[in-house]
């Protein structure tokens, strides 16, 4: 199977530094959980997007531990309904995705 990735881009007209910034998966099936998270990748210092620039976030068991951003051989999105969360370097929700029974 293919590795799973969660994708974030800057949309701003200006660099963004996300060092120190999460992506979080929520991980439950429905009803989808919204209390403390226990799946987190937290990006590495240096972690600069340009103007229109993605980065992905690479897991599951395919998943290439050579790309930068490489979390874990776990798989870490269900498949069933699951919300992904963006937390900046303060701790403040920059955005958030959710899927199937998690809508």
């Amino acid at each position: 199977s293919n590795p799973e990735y969660v994708e974030i881009k800057n949309n701003s007209c200006v660099e963004v530094d996300i060092s120190g910034w999460a992506v979080v998966s929520h991980g439950q099936p429905p009803p989808c959980y919204v209390g403390v998270p226990s799946q987190f990748f937290i990006f590495p210092p240096g972690s600069i997007l340009a103007v229109g620039q993605t980065a992905r976030v690479y897991s599951g068991s395919n998943a290439n531990p050579s790309v930068p951003y490489f979390w874990t051989t776990a798989f870490r999105w269900d498949n069933s309904g699951d919300i992904a969360d963006l937390i900046n370097a303060q701790g403040l929700l920059v955005g958030s995705f959710a899927t199937g029974n998690c809508v």
